[in-house]
């Protein structure tokens, strides 16, 4: 189990019973009779699962079990035209998961490109399953192929015009080889705008914007985390918020067979809540585990949630789920609030007083509205939100390697607030703070959500 230990210089109030105001946003009160924010349950992370397992009820209802609202319906073991294709979406219907129905094995490439228009009737025949909740047409396209992304935006359109009920249009992001075909890259920010200008700003219904980063990295006897993984993060994260978009991301939960230099390193349980937490500092509105069954790509990369040969869950599966399970309990208050940046903090045991990916971020804030003075014992992430009160809310994540196995004390004086209402472990806490301070000690990968308020 992680532990995380919230110590305040204040005291605790006990929150024992709460009688809840229906309806959007309001107000609760306790039994001490102070009133809080409240927010009302109709709001979902989406949390997905890469690679399908082996078709069966029995391994879809593992899906439902570890907490996925999604899975992303490849073609290895039924194809699209199949009975048995048609029969895994009732299972979907059935369980009540969601389902991104894939053309097939698309990455990098248009697997799209010469198909029929009996091809295009069976897959809208197909996305007319009520489990159907978007289609993948692409996954990390490049630059030269931003033409063909936006044709099929407008065969998409076409189809579905503005429908709130039509399934959302899915491309994932190319998150590093943004590479034409003569062989010049650019920026990540000038890729990911350029295919927004270029074709999926075009879209007539929802927006949906995703990326994948996978940053835990072995070395020769050391660990690394990625640096271009926060700014990656932050340009998706920018672009999603500037166009009222869906920002998802995916988690890596598998690693490279052989290892060394420059592999994926095996994730643990503290991995996969480093990743959760610090997308969320960023604004995501769901992720997905690349991946739910161990990989088909090659057999070199393993992990996973279940085995590949029989769909025998691993020990990632119990992890992910009881993360899965924290996230559920607090998602609904976290997205009654909109992303507004990201507050970098380097920590005062970090002896060279220099965090890369940091100095890789365009506009990271350099101030907390609602709080004065911020510090911590090691590398931290901020997320700065607003509901649509006016209420500030805040992800604060210990951002140290989880390999380091680093405690983070972080302490926030705020401007205004004589209590905290803290989210850890899922659990809401609410605090008395005394001059406005609020002492957190965060373990090897753990986050929190704080909301301030003055009484």
């Amino acid at each position: 189990m992680r532990k995380l230990t919230v110590w305040l210089l204040s005291l605790c109030v006990t929150v024992s019973a709460v009688l809840a105001v229906s309806g959007c946003s309001g107000q609760a009160m306790s039994t001490e009779g102070e009133i809080y924010p409240t927010y009302a349950d109709d709001k979902e992370m989406m949390i997905g699962g890469w690679d399908s397992p082996i078709p069966t009820k029995e391994n879809y209802q593992a899906v439902k079990d570890m907490g996925l609202t999604h899975i992303f319906l490849d073609q290895v073991y039924a194809k699209m035209d199949s009975p048995q294709y048609e029969e895994i979406l009732s299972w979907c219907e059935e369980l009540g998961l969601k389902v991104l129905l894939m053309s097939g094995s698309n990455l990098g490439t248009n697997s799209m490109a010469g198909w029929t228009e009996a091809d295009w009737e069976l897959l809208y025949e197909r996305a007319a399953s009520p489990a159907a909740d978007m289609i993948c047409y692409w996954d990390e396209p490049y630059v030269e192929n931003f033409g063909e992304v936006k044709e099929l935006v407008a065969r998409h359109n076409a189809e579905y015009g503005s429908s709130a009920d039509a399934p959302t249009f899915y491309v994932t992001f190319n998150p590093s080889a943004h590479v034409n075909s003569s062989g010049e890259t650019i920026p990540y920010d000038e890729y990911a705008n350029r295919l927004w200008e270029e074709a999926i700003s075009e879209l007539e219904g929802k927006k949906f914007l995703s990326t994948d980063v996978y940053p835990l990295i072995s070395g020769s006897g050391s660990t690394s985390v990625l640096s271009t993984w926060l700014p990656t993060l932050e340009s998706m994260a920018s672009l999603a918020s500037k166009n009222d978009a869906d920002f998802h991301m995916f988690i890596q939960s598998y690693w490279d067979v052989k290892g060394g230099n420059g592999a994926r390193r095996r994730v643990n349980e503290e991995d996969l809540s480093y990743q959760v937490y610090t997308c969320m500092a960023f604004g995501i509105t769901g992720f997905s585990y690349f991946t739910y069954t161990e990989s088909f790509l090659s057999d070199q990369m393993t992990g996973g949630c279940v085995t590949r040969d029989d769909c025998t869950p691993t020990e990632l599966y119990g992890w992910a789920q009881e993360l899965n399970a924290e996230i559920r309990k607090f998602d609904n208050v976290y997205l009654s609030f909109d992303w507004q940046g990201v507050y970098p903090v380097v920590g005062s045991e970090n002896e060279s007083g220099f965090v890369p990916a940091y100095d890789l971020l365009e506009s990271p804030l350099t101030s907390l509205s609602s709080a004065s003075a911020v510090t911590a014992t090691q590398d931290t992430l901020i997320g700065q939100f607003a509901d649509e009160d006016g209420n500030d809310g805040l992800i604060v994540t210990n951002y140290s390697d989880p390999a380091s196995g680093l405690t983070d004390k972080v302490s926030l004086t705020f401007r205004d607030a004589n209590r905290a209402l803290v989210y850890r472990n899922g659990e809401r806490t609410v605090y008395v703070l005394k001059d406005g301070v609020l002492d957190l000690t965060l373990g090897s990968g753990e986050g929190v959500f704080v909301i301030p308020v003055k009484i």
